[in-house]
Parts: C-alpha cells; structure tokens; sequence
C-alpha cells in the first residue's frame, strides 16, 4: 500500500512538471550545436576572453582545477587539427577557433577510486559553452580524433589526456554558403550536413530522467516513442 501512494504521488508530480512552463536561461533554452560557422569571422578577442573567464570559474572537486585549455586560431594550425579528426567531423574546418581541453591525473582529485578530474573537466567546458551562447557564439565538442596527432600538433605531453577538442564561432548560413560548400566538400557530405542540421533533435521526456525519492524506472519502457523534440 504504502508503494502505490508513493507511486500516485510520483505520478502526480511528473504530471504537474509536464503541464508546468518552465522558464530556463535563454543560454540554456537556445543552446544548440552547429555544423557550420562563418569561417573568415573572427572572434573578438573579449569575446573570447569571456569565454575562457567562464570555464575557468567551473567548480571543481576540491577546487584543484584540473583544466588546461589550448586555444588554436591560426588557419594552418587548425588545418592540420581537422586532419587528426575522425572523418566525420570535416565540417570542423569552417570553424575559425578550435579549443583543446587537457588534463593530467595528478591535477584533479581520484579519492575512492573515482576520477573526478574528468567529471571537473566537464564542468568546464560546459561553462565555456554557456557563455558562448550568451556571447552570441555556437560551440560543437568533438571527441573523435587521433589523440597521439593532436598532441604532437600542440606539443602535448605524452601523460596528458587530451578530452576534447570545442570548435567555436559564428554560425554559418547553410544555404547562402550552398555554392562555396559544395565546391569544397562535394554533393555527399553537404548532404550529410544538411540533413544532420534539417531534423530535430530530441529530448528525452521529464519522466524518463527524473525520479523522486527512489528509482523509478517505469516511464523508460517506450524510449523511442516518448522522446519530445528540442533543438
């Protein structure tokens, strides 16, 4: 008995949320990744600025700041960065910034035999990602690369773990850049970018991701046909 009203009040308040607006940061709410930028735009260097202040300020565990981000403008710098990456993500050469998160274990803090390092580093960048935003700037994070190219390119040391790599600008305009596009990367992979940038991308419902006072995993049966469409 006391699990059914624990139930109907679970069901009740997922309810609520559902028929609830939600107000959110325009930065979180319009947050969206980009397959394109306006590669000769540059960003301005307090711009910039802002952005870095923003990861910087990311809590951490203990406050250790296991961070260091290497930031690449120069053309034939990133040219030979885009190469290193996985071929799906040449797109990544439009991007007129590319930012390098590193880390080293020694930095962050693994007390019982977790790896709070990698989850600080996270925090960061998600930071540096929101001000983006609020900067007028689109970020997409790329972790498919040659890990051992990308630290010779940026003269990484071999114990240091290359996490990710933050391709950021200005977003490009798809169809005003049709011509110069698909000159430049060819029929197929302008319509692979095209179609990743024309379908929605989801959202998993309220219910499916939160629970109250105990796992609840009954709403995660239908994930598929539950899933509600976000940017």
């Amino acid at each position: 008995m006391i699990a059914l009203y624990a139930n109907l009040g679970y069901n009740r308040e997922v309810k609520r949320m559902r028929n609830q607006k939600i107000n959110l940061l325009p930065e979180i709410q319009n947050r969206s990744s980009v397959l394109l930028y306006e590669e000769d735009r540059e960003i301005e260097p307090e711009k910039l600025a802002a952005v870095m202040e923003a990861a910087r300020l990311a809590p951490s565990a203990r406050n250790l700041q296991p961070w260091r981000y290497i930031v690449v403008q120069e053309k034939t710098q990133r040219d030979r960065m885009v190469k290193a990456m996985n071929a799906v993500n040449f797109w990544a050469s439009s991007a007129p910034c590319l930012i390098t998160l590193i880390s080293h274990p020694p930095l962050g803090y693994t007390g019982e035999g977790k790896c709070y390092y990698l989850y600080d580093c996270g925090l960061s960048v998600m930071s540096l990602v929101i001000e983006a935003q609020h900067q007028e700037l689109k970020c997409r994070q790329i972790a498919a690369f040659e890990e051992n190219k990308i630290r010779g390119i940026l003269a990484i040391p071999a114990d240091w773990q290359v996490i990710v790599v933050v391709a950021i600008g200005y977003q490009g305009d798809l169809e005003r850049e049709k011509p110069h596009l698909l000159k430049r990367w060819g029929i197929e992979a302008y319509s692979r970018v095209e179609s990743r940038l024309l379908n929605s991308r989801t959202r998993k419902t309220m219910e499916e991701i939160v629970s109250y006072g105990k796992f609840n995993n009954q709403d995660t049966r239908n994930n598929n046909q539950t899933n509600s469409k976000s940017q």
